[in-house]
């Protein structure tokens, strides 16, 4: 009918709308769409059409800033809710209208959640992307959004999603790395503990250019912090026994305590002979090993830390 009443915002319905009407939700997280699939999803719905529509929400125009919630629609008053790739994907195709469901009352902060579970739900965000979509919802409201509720509409533990956001501590020249897959969430991570941003893309830049594995940056780090590098499992320090539960290789660099330790290693207070050792690592490091998790008593282990102290102290040592 001609004269029939344009709808109103207060209902929710389905109903075909000009594309070109259609803006950006500014809270979408996705920056990057990839165009192949893009394209094979353009290719689906010019055979089958569109199978679910996308989300709108009314929205005041420029022409019309002062609509109300209850009053008529105006021309290029709808901004995307969830749909971007459907939405793209109609545009490759020369589609003028896209079916839609127009939900009332949509708020920013449900606009914002809507696009950033549909998109963790159907295709997986960059580290980058995925991060700043957690970011914008506590800036919302923090109170709200907290990491634990923000973990739970995302399908994640709080600690993924602490981590999602320590990637934003990084540069942007880094935030561009990782979102090209150019280094890993792993490698960011370990450039994290580096104190200056300058510090930061150098050691990015290092990363790509040498390839280096996660292990390695790591080691890379510790280096440039000055921290010695981790022997056996990590644990522990250089002056403390490490029971790694096995001897390990032989030590290919020269033990300048070697004159030391034979007397220690025999000592029956200790352990037995062959129960345990000591393997060079270079610098002022040293690693030991035990056949068994902890064999020995408080008192040998008060004995075994004397004979260590008088072995680095000794003469030999220096």
């Amino acid at each position: 009918m001609d004269n029939a009443p344009a709808p109103s915002v207060t209902d929710t319905m389905i109903r075909s709308i000009p594309i070109s009407q259609i803006q950006p939700s500014p809270y979408q997280t996705r920056k990057y769409f990839d165009e192949d699939q893009l394209q094979l999803l353009a290719l689906t719905m010019k055979d089958t059409g569109l199978e679910q529509p996308i989300t709108v929400r009314a929205v005041a125009s420029t022409e019309d800033s002062g609509l109300s919630s209850g009053s008529a629609l105006s021309p290029q008053s709808w901004e995307l809710v969830s749909g971007e790739r459907r939405l793209r994907a109609a545009k490759l195709l020369g589609w003028t209208t896209i079916e839609a469901i127009v939900r009332p009352g949509v708020s920013d902060q449900e606009s914002a959640t809507r696009g950033l579970i549909e998109n963790l739900q159907r295709e997986d965000l960059n580290p980058i992307e995925e991060a700043q979509g957690y970011a914008k919802l506590q800036g919302m409201d923090s109170k709200k959004w907290t990491q634990q509720e923000i973990a739970k509409i995302a399908g994640k533990q709080r600690t993924y999603v602490t981590e999602a956001l320590s990637l934003l501590k990084l540069p942007e020249e880094v935030h561009k790395f990782v979102e090209r897959s150019t280094i890993s969430p792993g490698h960011a991570g370990e450039l994290l503990r580096l104190t200056t941003p300058e510090q930061q893309k150098e050691m990015a830049q290092k990363v790509v250019k040498e390839g280096w594995s996660v292990k390695e940056t790591e080691k890379r780090v510790n280096l440039a912090l000055g921290k010695p590098p981790k022997t056996g499992s990590g644990k522990g320090s250089s002056h403390a026994p490490s029971f790694a539960g096995s001897p390990p290789p032989q030590p290919t660099l020269p033990d300048p305590l070697a004159e030391v330790w034979p007397p220690i290693l025999s000592d029956p207070s200790i352990g037995p002979a062959g129960s345990w050792g000591i393997s060079y690592k270079g610098g002022d490091t040293w690693a030991f090993w035990s056949k068994a998790p902890s064999p020995y008593s408080q008192g040998a282990l008060a004995v075994w830390f004397q004979k260590m102290a008088d072995a680095l102290k000794s003469p030999s040592s220096s």
